[in-house]
């Protein structure tokens, strides 16, 4: 793909742009501050009653840019006054930009509502009729991939983009013809990436889901086809072979214990790079993964004591995605369970911990424990409702081959998934080149369309 865009023309002449991130331009583009070409507005401050003739409008955030597309999916309203209305409306072909969190995310407005507005979080930016803003749509793609937006940013405890600011920051300004041929140019091929990108995504997806119906057999069927089964009772397990058991989880451990909480830790306990507390966000895909900002002291280790990990227990979200949990290794023993989190210590000389940490992060237990949890605004299990849970439990023999089954072949769809990935991350790397390439002039575009056409 990058091979494709050395073969595409260039110009003629170029010159030094004085800008460091562009370098050499065509002789022929201008470069200009933003103010001198666009409007920027940045939106209204969130008001929430009608201060009288106000009129109920919706509007997008900061959340609803993501870079190229905005999202509609959710939007809020607030009151606008009528001169509020007309400055704060976007129309079709405005830029939204954020003004906070990722600065510089940019989209575009193509009216995707009859009628919207924007809150402080966001500007609004109109081009004069000389331009093309789906051309600074990617020209602003770029410009935050390589960090010049963050990187001007006013900070205090929160990035601000400020209007002052990106007014005056220096693009590039082709003449109108350019512009709209590089958008059209990018339009078409940024589509094609993106559909490639979608297909891939949606393989991988597929690759997950066979890993999981992959070990949901396991886990509940075992290995021989032919042995007989029996009905378990129990919705989500369905049917087990016969010699297999149902055990409650609380008849196989030695203890299932949560997390300190209230008066036992206070946010001045955490340190840097203390005995790391392992919350749920410590957890991703069984490995546990510690922050080095969420740990504690050799005091507060010793007093809180009682909650420190062993090697071979399991540990798993007790809020928020049920189901995920991790078997800690040699080197997390003496790290804490986390307010978040509950730990299950197993019965090791009858039980294998891979093989219930294959069930507890399975599908059909993370459904059982979400109907099961309580909590009106987050889902929140107790030791209660994850000691009743019912599991199926083949002997020790058949837990280690299972175990080493669901590895041997979920490593093959891992590998599936991480060639997958890889091609996925080298389509939005050419993508971010191509677009780099076409709004800096590294290329000629009008050339290029004229020899293989926009379709």
């Amino acid at each position: 793909m990058i091979e494709q865009l050395a073969e595409m023309p260039t110009y003629e002449a170029y010159k030094d742009s004085g800008v460091e991130w562009l370098g050499e331009i065509p002789a022929y583009w201008n470069i200009k501050r933003l103010k001198y070409e666009a409007n920027v507005v940045l939106g209204k401050m969130l008001c929430t009653e009608n201060k009288g003739n106000y009129q109920l409008k919706p509007y997008l955030k900061s959340k609803n840019i993501q870079w190229l597309n905005v999202d509609i999916s959710s939007t809020d309203e607030m009151w606008f006054s009528p001169s509020e209305i007309e400055l704060y409306r976007l129309m079709h072909g405005d830029l939204i930009l954020s003004e906070g969190g990722e600065v510089g995310k940019t989209c575009i407005w193509n009216n995707e509502l009859d009628e919207c507005y924007i809150q402080n979080s966001a500007h609004k930016i109109t081009f004069s009729k000389e331009n093309n803003s789906r051309f600074f749509l990617y020209l602003f793609f770029i410009t935050g991939k390589i960090g010049l937006f963050d990187s001007i940013v006013n900070r205090v405890s929160i990035a601000h983009l400020t209007k002052e600011k990106l007014t005056n920051i220096h693009f590039l300004f082709p003449p109108l013809f350019e512009q709209t041929a590089i958008a059209a140019f990018l339009d078409c091929k940024t589509a094609q990436i993106d559909q490639a990108v979608a297909i891939k995504e949606q393989q991988i997806a597929l690759l997950k889901e066979r890993k999981q119906i992959l070990i949901q057999n396991a886990v509940t069927r075992g290995l021989d086809p032919n042995v007989p089964m029996r009905n378990s009772g129990v919705e989500w397990i369905g049917k087990i072979p016969e010699h297999w058991e149902l055990i409650t989880l609380k008849r196989i451990v030695y203890f299932i214990q949560t997390g300190p909480f209230g008066a036992e830790l206070h946010a001045h306990d955490y340190v840097e790079n203390g005995t790391p507390l392992i919350n749920p966000k410590h957890m991703k895909e069984g490995n546990i993964i510690p922050d080095a900002t969420c740990s504690v002291d050799n005091n507060t280790l010793l007093r809180l004591k009682k909650y420190q990990l062993a090697n071979g227990d399991l540990i798993m979200a007790r809020r928020g995605e049920l189901g995920r949990c991790a078997v800690v290794s040699t080197k997390e023993h003496g790290w804490l369970c986390g307010t978040g989190s509950i730990v299950i210590r197993l019965k090791h000389d009858y039980f294998n911990v891979k093989y219930f940490f294959r069930i507890i992060s399975g599908r059909g237990v993370a459904e059982v424990l979400g109907l099961d949890s309580v909590g009106s605004t987050m889902d929140n299990l107790n030791t209660a409702i994850v000691g009743n849970l019912v599991l199926p439990m083949p002997n020790m023999e058949e837990q280690t081959a299972i175990v080493t089954h669901i590895e041997t072949q979920s490593a093959k769809i891992d590998q599936a998934i991480a060639i997958q990935q890889q091609q996925i991350d080298k389509l939005k790397e050419y993508k971010a080149t191509l677009i780099n390439s076409a709004v800096t002039g590294k290329v000629r575009i009008s050339d290029a369309v004229q020899l293989e056409g926009v379709r």
